[in-house]
């Protein structure tokens, strides 16, 4: 006790009873001891207490302060006297303490003993909610905190010790010295928890850990090749004169493994304060390229722009003072100053690429040559990988030669030996002649080379050649080339007649399609063995081929091909490949290629032609690859089919090995055609099917059959040898069939390791599974009348090898099996999947899933009657089933299933008992993913008596439309679940609760404290959720990530405010479809800033009552958040509400979306849509650097919005690319003067990045632009797209001030505008004739706009060169579009009324030159009498392509004859309704009558022009080499089409409507029969 005690026998004390304080002590006086005992027993439980909450001092030196009064101070008698009592005190102190003491302990047994319960309870609340978060650290592979792991050591320990206490109290017998000695341990024990729990307050768990090292922890493979080269590279490494070094060396090589060796000996040597590595590859990718420098650096890279992203690099690599980077696998130069990487003397860099060029293009200072192994390293290695059975006698010889095939390539070595490791004889043999090409197409050690080894080929160095390296520069480097890889655009860039007399390897690859390869380019090339080209065009065998005298192999492959008959003379040709090519005929000369040993035709689907004969004379061959190629063989016997190959040529084929084709029946096949070599095969018999399979069995055998199977010697063999057996759309009572082949073969399918059998009818149940002892899979699909798999009386150990079992559509299946001896054995069993077997009621029994140790998925689906999965054996008493390895369970559209394992049995059991779905007769512990789909039957998915192992393990539970089911969670499941990650709940209209906190300790519980993903989705009685139930919040949110919350009616608000402070990790939000919610967060009466760092994307949607996101004088942080999206919300005005009283209604106050109240320094992106309450979007004061990064908004049917915000809001939008501002009826300007006085300031204020601007549908939009100065240049350089629609009161579309600051417009789109009456107006000032406006102009349409005049006003020459397209449509009052002299006037665009029909001379002057016009369409232009001016300037609409004219019913005149002789590439000209118009082509004056071509012109239509009398006027001749098509129709004025002949030579026929043709010889008379008609 810290408080003194003083007991006093005192006559003037007598039978007072009174506590004083005198210095912080406590007083008593009495004469009765047993008064006094049990006073002090008081005071002492008393001090406990305020020692546990902090309220007493040590010692007694605390004194609490308060006011003084008279009572307070003694006499100075009283004072002598309450000396002599403190002395007496002290004394009895040490006396009477350890007297009572003991009495204490035993007096108060029960409630130290219940208070340390409490506070052991309070540990392990605590203990759990910090073990999740160290589990997910240690997951992560953090660096959990010592102090953490410590406290959590601590806290075990004595939690522990406490229950051992406990234990022991609960089962002793009363006695008083036990009773002493657990009381007093366990205030001990009560003691040391609180101690603990104190300290134990923890904001970090852990901290990141270091990356870890990516160098290798062997050596270099005792190589003395590489150990000597290693020495070199280090001592450049040490050389301070050498930067930049080069590891060169062909692929496959072991340039990697080598380069990382290099790293861990210069870590071991300490030369670098940091090193990092890197891939480059084929393909660099810079923005893949420096985040991967930035991850290895630990640099956190968020930057999006290039030129950001590389100076955060640089300088992050300035900053260490020694650094290695080694940049792997570089096929062509980088520069290393755009990714990032500083030149300077601290920062080495060592790079590896197959070609030497490219080290020397990158300014290497010292490079090296990487070579194969020595025959003897070869050997080493590949002895080491392959393991001591390769010394054995059989295997060494044939060991040794795979070795050689390898060809001192490392990673050939390893792959190869490794895949041969533990294998049979058998199994190298086979590797010998064919394998290693299977093992190497793992790696980018292209096929072309793998076949390069598999002929003998010794090679020293691969070159990668780009283009910019072959030239007559570089000739020399070829010399002493073996291999040359080109990827060229056109064989003009590599010459001709080089001297390469060692070069063995050529390949060449088109990059951009087709290359044409013919001429002489292997000329001289005389010691080639192996060509390889993909991408290449081959109309015939060049000449050059025909001197490859020693070519071994051709890969002609992904090419076209011609004729290809002089291929025979390559005589000594072993492998050839037209893999994946057209050709459409094999030679009848490939059968002269007597050495031939691999022949390729995979792919080949255009092949239809093999000549008879060929395959009878290739009696080398050992591998014939033709899948989805050559199907049209002959029958044997036939004459009639003697021209095409047939199978009976195999018989010759004695070394045949391996064997892929597809036979379309089965009666191609001899019956003397045994194939008895074969030892790797993929035949189909029958008709092609769609099933997509997968071929993982070297000996596949697949039967598509409509007839039965006529089983005879060849047939048998391969059903005999099959690994792989697929039976596809057999008929009815086809396994019988099979059943007589099982008999011949007497002891069954000894081989077949996987049946496959789809879509048969008339047969009940499967063979006896005694024929199939090492089946490992087996799948059957669509058996229409299939009742159980396999007959009853099963042999024991049945399926014992089975590893995969697909049972799918099967609507007869009962059963599995009937096991009544429990023999089916299902140890290996992996995988179970059922679908759509709707009569089956059960899947296995219990006993039988005991076996079920090594199973890893279930997947159960379609099954209306299942009730249960594992069903009660009768009479067999079942114990516990522990499915140890089960990682994922999918139960979907199962309406009756009841339960996964029922402790009773299901026929006997009440329907008024519903068992839950899982209960303690399975364990899960390894139960990854969980998915429940439409279980309408289930109520209950736990029960409360489960081990604590069971669903330890889940990572990711989604239960969807099980509309019977009320609450998700339980309290007591909320411990087994600490470690669920990815948690939907949807569709489940009966849930009113997901986790279950009715009490106090419930919500101490750490809810699924480790959730990151979660969506709750059409829960209508969900009222509240479990994180708002303090002081819960923390533990539930803190590892969100994702949050998905739709259709959930009854929710008022999402967040209380402590919630909202755990939202720490929270990335995304979207709230859909809820109709009651009124905000997502409420804080109500707490100030603050609550900072949520890692949100970036928040999305609200069709929220009828939402009022705003947060309620509450709380202010808002999001660092993070880039996009916001707000749609359908109609009474949202403000994002964060400070004003709690009114809630929200603050009458016809205006106050913007926006204010100071919450901070978006990142937002990139704001949508919204269908706000329509919202009056304001931006307040005139905001948080610094708000919105200051903001590319997009976008702002629809907003209908009281006025404007977008203040003007000075302009400064902070200076990142903004796109506005689109659609259907806000009373939008009157989209930026807004709030403060006169500051015009002067920001009026000027442009916005510079400003790409895409949408106006649509804004009836009281009056302005676009904020600044309409005349004299000031208003700046928009990068406004490139523009479309204004339906905005009625604009007077024009950009003043002249905008129009000059605007010079990368591109697209210009003008709608249904009213009162627009010029796109550019020049505000009632006369324009600089020099002004420059739209240069980059690409397109421009204007369509319905009544009162428009003309396009601009200008009054010198409009230049406008990349004009591509001009549509103006139903612009009535336009006459010309532009005009040249000034229109003053009244009205805000400066424009009056004009009505220049009588004046217009044409609507495009020869003041406009657009020479890149393509395309141009005019369409109800009332005021227009001619089109062109007669004076056009000669570069103007040269271009031009298409040409469409309609409803001008004044134009007199269309084009003339002078500008209709530039225009030589117009392709289409269509007239159409033009009710004045008599002439086309009008001829003028200075026409000469010489010849005009119209090379491309193909389509002439004219349409319903009743004064159009002729095509041309005058006597020149025009010749229309490509017209094809000339439509006339409803013209009855036209007597002739020109009085000259015109020379059309395709035109066969005129067009006259209906679908009616006319010609009457020639265009001319067609015409005037046509008028006279």
């Amino acid at each position: 006790m810290h408080d003194h005690v003083y007991v006093q026998f005192n006559s003037k004390l007598i039978n007072k009873w009174a506590r004083v304080k005198y210095q912080n002590t406590d007083v008593l006086r009495s004469l009765d001891a047993s008064k006094a005992q049990s006073w002090i027993v008081a005071i002492s439980d008393e001090d406990e207490e305020k020692e546990e909450d902090g309220s007493v001092g040590v010692g007694g030196d605390a004194v609490g302060g308060r006011e003084l009064h008279d009572d307070d101070f003694v006499s100075d008698e009283e004072q002598v006297e309450d000396i002599a009592v403190s002395v007496v005190a002290k004394l009895l102190e040490y006396i009477a303490q350890p007297i009572l003491q003991p009495f204490d302990y035993i007096i108060h047994h029960d409630r130290n003993i219940n208070r340390l319960r409490t506070q052991i309870a309070c540990l392990e609340n605590t203990l759990s909610m910090y073990q999740p978060q160290v589990d997910v650290a240690t997951r992560n592979g953090d660096i959990v905190l010592p102090v953490v792991q410590d406290w959590i050591n601590k806290a075990t320990a004595l939690a522990t010790e406490s229950h051992n206490l406990l234990s022991d109290c609960d089962h002793s017998c009363p006695h008083l010295k036990l009773m002493y000695k657990t009381s007093r341990d366990a205030r001990k024990k009560r003691m040391a928890v609180s101690e603990l729990l104190e300290s134990g307050k923890f904001d970090i768990f852990s901290h990141p850990a270091h990356l870890p090292s990516i160098w290798p922890s062997s050596n270099v493979d005792g190589f003395e090749s590489r150990k000597g080269l290693l020495r070199l590279v280090m001592e450049a490494l040490e050389d301070d004169s050498v930067n930049v070094i080069g590891v060169y060396g062909m692929g496959g090589i072991g340039k990697t493994t080598f380069v990382e060796q290099v790293a861990k000996q210069a870590d071991a040597n300490q030369l670098f304060d940091e090193m990092v590595m890197v891939v480059v590859s084929h393909k660099p990718n810079l923005r893949k390229l420096q985040g991967d420098l930035a991850e290895m650096l630990e640099l956190n890279l968020k930057e999006e722009g290039v030129l950001l992203r590389t100076a955060r690099l640089r300088e992050r690599l300035n900053q260490v003072k020694r650094i290695l980077i080694i940049l792997d696998d570089v096929w062509t130069p980088l520069d290393l100053r755009t990714i990032g990487i500083p030149q300077s003397k601290g920062c080495k860099i060592i790079l590896t690429s197959r070609s030497l060029d490219v080290c020397n293009a990158m300014n290497t200072e010292r490079n090296f040559h990487m070579d194969v192994l020595s025959q003897a390293e070869s050997w080493n290695l590949f002895r080491k990988m392959a393991g001591d059975a390769v010394d054995s006698d059989d295997l060494n010889p044939i060991a040794t030669k795979v070795a050689k095939r390898c060809s001192g390539l490392p990673l050939a070595i390893v792959t190869v030996a490794r895949a041969l490791r533990h294998r049979s004889k058998h199994a190298w043999r086979d590797a010998l002649r064919h394998d290693v090409e299977e093992c190497f197409r793992m790696h980018d050690v292209t096929r072309d080379f793998l076949l390069s080894v598999a002929s003998k080929g010794l090679y020293i160095f691969l070159e990668k050649m780009m283009p910019g390296y072959i030239d007559s520069h570089n000739e020399n480097k070829f010399r002493n080339a073996y291999a040359i890889s080109l990827v060229l655009n056109d064989l003009e860039e590599f010459p001709v007649d080089i001297d390469c007399p060692n070069l063995q390897l050529w390949r060449l690859e088109g990059s951009l399609g087709f290359v044409e390869f013919s001429g002489n380019f292997l000329n001289g090339l005389k010691e080639l063995k192996v060509v390889l080209m993909h991408h290449v065009s081959i109309p015939s065998m060049p000449s050059s081929f025909l001197a490859l005298r020693k070519l071994l192999t051709l890969c002609l492959e992904h090419c076209k091909l011609g004729d290809l008959s002089q291929i025979k003379e390559l005589k000594q040709l072993e492998i050839l490949s037209f893999m994946h090519s057209d050709i459409e005929r094999l030679p009848k000369e490939v059968g002269e290629l007597s050495r031939l040993r691999l022949l390729d035709l995979t792919d080949c689907r255009n092949l239809s032609v093999i000549p008879f004969g060929v395959f009878s004379k290739l009696s080398n061959l050992e591998c014939l690859y033709m899948l989805n190629s050559f199907v049209q063989w002959g029958f044997e016997g036939q004459n009639i089919s003697q021209n095409q190959a047939t199978l009976g040529e195999f018989r010759n084929l004695s070394r045949l090995n391996t064997l892929e084709m597809r036979v379309p029946d089965v009666n191609f096949f001899p019956k003397d055609v045994l194939f008895d070599n074969l030892v790797r095969f993929k035949i189909f018999i029958g008709m092609d099917v769609s099933q997509v399979i997968s071929y993982s069995y070297p000996k596949t055998l697949r039967l598509a059959l409509h007839q039965g199977l006529s089983l005879h010697s060849g047939i048998y063999k391969l059903l005999k040898g099959a690994q792989h057996l697929i039976l596809d759309y057999s008929i009815i009572n086809y396994l019988e069939d099979l059943n007589s082949i099982v008999y011949d073969l007497r002891k069954g399918f000894r081989h077949l390791r996987c049946l496959e059998v789809y879509g048969y009818t008339g047969v009940e149940s499967l063979i006896d599974t005694n024929i199939f002892p090492v089946l490992e899979k087996l799948k059957v699909v669509s058996a229409a009348d299939l009742k159980m798999i396999c007959y009853d009386h099963l042999p024991d150990q049945s399926f014992c090898e089975l590893q995969e079992l697909m049972l799918s559509i099967l609507p007869e299946l009962t059963c599995l099996w009937m096991d009544p001896l429990g023999n089916v054995c299902l140890h290996n069993l992996r995988t179970l999947f059922v679908s759509d077997c709707h009569k089956l009621k059960d899947l296995l029994s219990q006993s039988t899933a005991k076996d079920l140790s090594q199973l890893q998925k279930l997947y159960v689906s379609s099954c209306e009657d299942l009730n249960v999965i594992l069903y009660k054996d009768q009479g067999v008493s079942s114990s516990q089933i522990v499915l140890s390895n089960l990682k994922s369970i999918k139960l979907e559209f199962l309406p009756t299933l009841k339960s996964f394992c029922p402790e009773a049995d299901v026929s006997l059991a009440s329907n008024d008992i519903q068992e839950p779905l899982f209960n303690s007769k399975v364990d899960f512990p390894s139960l990854e993913e969980l998915t429940l789909r439409e279980l309408h039957s289930v109520k209950e998915i736990w029960r409360s008596q489960l081990s604590a192992a069971n669903f330890r393990s889940l990572r990711i539970l989604i239960i969807f439309w099980c509309d019977s089911l009320v609450l998700v969670f339980p309290s007591y499941m909320q411990y087994m679940l600490q470690n669920l990650e990815i948690l939907s709940i949807e569709w489940c209209d009966s849930v009113e609760e997901v986790c279950e906190l009715h009490n106090e300790n419930d919500a101490q519980i750490a809810a699924l404290p480790c959730v990151r993903d979660l969506t709750l989705g059409k829960l209508p009685l969900m009222k509240h959720l479990w994180w708002n139930i303090d002081p819960h919040a923390y533990t539930s949110l803190q590892n969100l990530n994702s949050l998905h919350i739709y259709e959930c009616d009854a929710l008022i608000h999402l967040f209380s405010g402590n919630a909202m402070k755990s939202l720490v990790h929270l990335q995304e939000l979207k709230v859909r479809s809820c109709m009651m919610l009124k905000t997502i967060f409420s804080n109500e009466g707490e100030d603050g800033v609550i900072v949520l760092s890692e949100l970036c994307s928040v999305k609200l949607d069709d929220l009828p009552e939402l009022l705003t996101f947060c309620q509450g004088s709380t202010s808002l942080e999001f660092p993070s958040l880039d996009m916001i999206e707000i749609k359908s919300c109609p009474k949202m005005k403000v994002f964060v509400d400070s004003d709690v009283r009114q809630g929200g209604n603050h009458g016809i106050i205006s106050r913007p979306l926006f204010n100071e109240k919450v901070a978006l320094p990142n937002l990139q992106a704001l949508y919204l849509n269908g706000l329509a309450s919202l009056d304001g979007i931006w307040h005139t004061e905001l948080l610094d650097k708000s919105f200051s990064k903001l590319q997009v908004i976008n702002v629809m049917n907003c209908g009281q919005l006025l404007d977008l915000g203040p003007l000075n809001m302009l400064s902070r939008l200076q990142m903004l690319e796109v506005i689109q501002v659609t259907n806000c009826a009373s939008l009157e300007r989209i930026f807004t003067l709030k403060h006169p006085q500051i015009q002067k300031y920001i009026s000027s204020v442009s916005l510079i990045n400003l790409v895409d601007l949408v106006l649509e549908n804004l009836p009281n939009l009056r302005q676009i632009w904020w600044d309409r100065t005349p004299n000031h240049t208003h700046r928009f350089p990068r406004l490139a797209a523009m479309e204004v629609e339906n905005c009625d009161r604009l007077d024009c579309i950009f003043p002249a001030s905008v129009a000059r600051g605007v010079p990368q417009l591109q697209k210009l789109k003008v709608y249904s505008c009213m009162s627009v009456k010029a796109i550019v107006g020049n505000n009632g000032q006369d324009l600089d004739p020099n002004d420059m406006f739209l240069p980059q102009i690409c397109s421009i349409e204007l369509e319905n706009l009544p009162n428009v005049v003309v396009f601009c006003t200008r009054m010198s020459v409009l230049r406008w060169l990349s004009l591509k397209e001009l549509r103006i449509v139903s612009c009535s009052k336009m006459g010309s579009f532009v005009s040249t002299s000034s229109l003053h006037g009244e009205g805000s665009g400066g424009f009056i009324e004009e009505n220049l029909l009588n004046n217009i001379q044409g609507f495009f002057t020869e003041k406009i030159v657009f020479p890149s016009l393509e395309k141009l369409r005019v369409d109800n232009l009332e005021c227009v009498n001619a089109l062109w001016h007669t004076a056009t300037i000669t570069e103007s609409f040269c271009q031009l392509r298409v040409l469409e004219v309609r409803n001008c019913d004044n134009l007199l005149q269309l084009i003339p004859s002078s500008l209709l002789s530039r225009m030589h590439n117009l392709e289409e000209l269509h007239v159409n309704q033009c009710r004045l118009l008599e002439k086309i082509v009008e001829k003028l004056e200075e026409d000469l009558g010489e010849k005009v071509i119209l090379p491309k012109l193909h389509t002439v239509q004219l349409i319903n022009l009743p004064r159009l009398a002729s095509f041309f006027s005058g006597d020149r001749s025009y010749e229309w080499p490509n017209l094809e098509r000339f439509a006339l129709e409803d013209c009855p004025s036209m007597k002739t089409f020109s009085s000259v002949v015109q020379v059309v030579p395709k035109l066969t026929a005129v067009e006259v409507g209906y679908g009616l043709q006319v010609w009457n010889g020639d265009l001319e008379s067609t015409i005037k029969h046509l008028f006279r008609s």
